[in-house]
């Protein structure tokens, strides 16, 4: 019956409890003090003495409850008559068919414990009795092939943490070795960028040098042109003044009289009226005009006889203002 509360008569009916959760039943070893049934042992296929630690979890199957306390008993009696006899069997006649050295190795232990689990499930199913799990814990071999086996297999693992090791150490060097060719290519392309770099700034440099020199070569050139030139002006400037000062001393028969007619015409412009010397105790008296005219005549009548000739000039009257 599954849990509930049932009203049942004692005299017709008598109930026992059974439990359907999981039971372990272990087989220890002989020091371990075995609870519910002795070790188990057997002989390899090799004719080696193998002992092994097996714990089974199991359970009554809650469907055949009534069948199962019927046929077999209560929880202690299901487990001596299904569980332990079909476990140790299982375990005997499965495992000798390996070989001793099979049980050290860790692909046949598994291969042995997947095939007892299976069989053990196959078998108490059959009973009412569901198995969980089947775990071999603890597996003894002879010592006299378990060391040489275990020494090889230590050796092995040792060859191939060497050999991890070694591949470590390579891949290390490898990477070392890669890494230095990449700095050493990083500083070449450094290098070759850098001398680029400054054979660029050089050319750079010289082309601005020599367009400064052909800069400063025309700036010499117009500054000698423009100096010339100026020079030039001045000259002609100055030669000019120098023809023009000539032509008027002849203009005017000599430097005396061009003299006089600067000096006429430099006096200030409100000078109204002059007396010049003009022969001995002879005065000449006019105004600026007057004189202007005075010596414009007298140059015109000494180019005409190409010699000096005596000036005779009436003095004018004086005129008052």
């Amino acid at each position: 019956m599954s849990p509930g509360t049932y009203y049942l008569n004692p005299e017709m009916y008598k109930v026992d409890l059974v439990s359907i959760q999981s039971q372990i039943a272990e087989f220890l070893d002989d020091k371990g003090g075995a609870p519910h049934a002795d070790v188990i042992d057997f002989p390899s296929n090799d004719g080696f003495h193998i002992r092994i630690d097996v714990a089974v979890e199991w359970r009554v199957n809650a469907d055949k409850v009534a069948e199962i306390f019927t046929r077999l008993g209560n929880m202690k009696e299901i487990e001596a008559k299904a569980v332990i006899p079909n476990t140790r069997s299982i375990a005997r006649v499965e495992g000798s068919k390996y070989n001793a050295k099979d049980f050290i190795h860790g692909e046949g232990r598994e291969r042995f414990e997947r095939v007892f689990f299976a069989d053990l499930q196959r078998v108490c199913a059959d009973k009412g009795v569901e198995i969980l799990r089947g775990m071999v814990r603890k597996l003894q071999v002879p010592e006299e092939i378990s060391k040489p086996i275990r020494d090889a297999e230590i050796a092995n693992q040792e060859l191939l943490r060497n050999q991890q090791e070694k591949l470590r150490a390579d891949g290390a060097a490898e990477k070392m070795e890669a890494e230095t060719k990449i700095n050493q290519r990083k500083q070449q392309i450094e290098a070759e960028t850098a001398k680029k770099v400054a054979e660029t700034q050089a050319q750079q440099r010289l082309a601005v040098a020599e367009i400064a020199l052909q800069t400063a070569k025309k700036e010499a050139e117009a500054t000698l042109t423009l100096g010339k030139a100026e020079a030039d002006v001045i000259f002609f400037k100055k030669e000019a003044e120098a023809k023009g000062a000539t032509a008027m001393t002849a203009a005017f028969g000599g430097g005396e009289s061009l003299a006089l007619y600067e000096l006429a015409k430099g006096m200030a412009a409100n000078t109204s009226f002059v007396w010049l010397p003009a022969n001995e105790g002879t005065f000449w008296g006019g105004t600026l005009d007057d004189l202007q005219k005075w010596l414009i005549k007298r140059q015109h009548t000494q180019q005409a006889v190409q010699k000096p000739q005596p000036v005779g000039i009436q003095p004018a009257q004086p005129q008052a203002r």
